[in-house]
């Protein structure tokens, strides 16, 4: 029976292939280290590997250069796992395929960088992850500390969408959204709001002051992205 290795950190990955390569006949290993990885490829070496370049790019490389740096083991085929294929140009380079995919990746880029995030946090650490992660995404972002500070920045220059505590010193959140959705000219600005607290009634103030989505603390960065992607989106 062929057998087919998985070098992976991801469970979900792991379970998902493990049936499909089972099920087509394969013979399955998964291995989560590079120690481990090798080991099993000289002890018992496989038909093929799959290598996670999602979760594990660089670990991935580290493992087919060991691979190949061996006589025994260097014919052995390796498939890299991604997410996306554009983020690929496979070589010999097609002139039109090239052109196309930097101008669709620099479009989306530009897309991003027309809009700009407001954030009223006063836990600075919390303010800063989400500022990095914003940024990494293409989007412009402006930060304020404090209630007034945030309404005088939203006053200044009214961003695409803010990001709005509800326990800040100065001017708490509900009043900041409160006098955001007061303000016909700022009263259309999308606003995601965040709390330390989890009771019922906080929910429903913050439906009361017209947020338009209530995350609570702590919070996955990855869907505060999705969320106000998808809230810009719907505009």
């Amino acid at each position: 029976m062929k057998k087919i290795i998985l070098f992976s950190n991801n469970l979900h990955i792991n379970i998902s292939l493990k049936s499909i390569i089972e099920e087509a006949g394969y013979a399955y290993a998964f291995c989560q280290t590079i120690d481990e990885v090798l080991l099993s490829v000289h002890q018992d070496p496989p038909h093929a590997i799959l290598l996670d370049s999602i979760s594990m790019h660089a670990e991935s490389v580290t493992v087919e250069a060991g691979i190949r740096a061996d006589e025994a083991t260097a014919h052995i085929p390796c498939l890299y796992l991604a997410e996306k294929i554009e983020k690929f140009i496979f070589h010999p380079f097609e002139k039109e395929i090239v052109i196309s995919r930097l101008e669709r990746m620099i479009g989306k880029a530009d897309d991003s960088l027309e809009k700009e995030i407001l954030i009223i946090e006063d836990d600075r650490d919390i303010a800063q992850i989400l500022s990095i992660n914003l940024r990494g995404k293409g989007f412009r972002v402006r930060v304020a500390h404090d209630g007034e500070q945030g309404v005088a920045e939203v006053e200044k220059q009214k961003p695409d969408l803010i990001i709005l505590d509800l326990g800040l010193p100065k001017l708490p959140g509900k009043e900041v959204c409160k006098t955001i959705r007061e303000n016909e000219l700022t009263e259309h600005i999308p606003i995601i709001m965040l709390t330390a607290k989890t009771e019922e009634v906080d929910r429903i103030i913050g439906k009361i002051v017209g947020a338009n989505l209530y995350m609570t603390k702590p919070f996955e960065i990855d869907e505060v992205i999705v969320q106000v992607k998808a809230i810009l989106n719907a505009q």
